[in-house]
């Protein structure tokens, strides 16, 4: 599984709605509710140069 593949898996939890598109109604719901990222993608988080996509999306967030 390539690594944009993952973060297209990833992103899909946050569509509650599966519309393809973050609305939001989601947005606010991650602001409060947070997201969760798994083993394997704080793992790889630790060996990069940017945070996992969830969790950049999640900081997002915070500005609506």
């Amino acid at each position: 599984m390539s690594a944009a593949y993952g973060e297209i898996e990833d992103l899909r939890q946050l569509d509650m709605n599966m519309d393809g598109t973050i609305d939001l109604a989601e947005l606010q719901r991650i602001k409060y509710g947070g997201v969760k990222v798994g083993l394997g993608a704080r793992i790889l988080e630790l060996l990069s140069t940017h945070p996992n996509m969830l969790k950049r999306v999640e900081r997002l967030s915070k500005f609506t």
